[in-house]
């Protein structure tokens, strides 16, 4: 049995008719106060870092979510531009015929032929690293070019 439980068994008597000492009650409230005030300050320092913690992770997936392409790889890029214009020619089939039209040569213009087009036009003595970064953002520029056109249809 726990000794604090035994002690207040074995002396019933001085719980039940002794008052308690004076200022006691004013010492308790005053304890009570500072033990639920320092309760509060750690559940705010708690909500402060979940609060930080979820607005980061918010902010990462944003960033991942806003490119169709987190890697960013230029057959990534050229598969959504495939995926894209063909929604777009579709999507623009209830459209006028000069302006479907219009779209569509304009679809073509900024369609490349292959995933590679861009790379085999570039210096074959520049880093791997740089022909990369360029193929990237070459057809990320498209993707985002396409992504416009396709605005205009909705």
């Amino acid at each position: 049995m726990d000794p604090l439980k035994s002690f207040i068994q074995e002396n019933k008597d001085l719980f039940r008719e002794a008052p308690p000492a004076p200022g006691h009650e004013e010492r308790f409230e005053k304890r009570l106060e500072e033990q639920l005030a320092r309760v509060k300050r750690m559940k705010r320092n708690y909500m402060i870092y979940i609060s930080l913690a979820a607005s980061f992770v918010l902010i990462v997936s944003i960033g991942f979510l806003s490119s169709p392409c987190p890697g960013g790889s230029n057959a990534c890029y050229y598969n959504e531009i495939l995926r894209l214009s063909e929604e777009i020619e579709f999507n623009s089939r209830n459209m006028p015929e000069y302006r479907r039209q219009e779209i569509l040569m304009t679809l073509n213009t900024l369609v490349p032929g292959s995933e590679n087009e861009f790379s085999q036009s570039l210096p074959a003595c520049l880093p791997k690293n740089e022909l990369e970064r360029l193929n990237r953002e070459y057809y990320e520029s498209i993707y985002k070019g396409i992504k416009e056109v396709a605005a205009l249809i909705y």
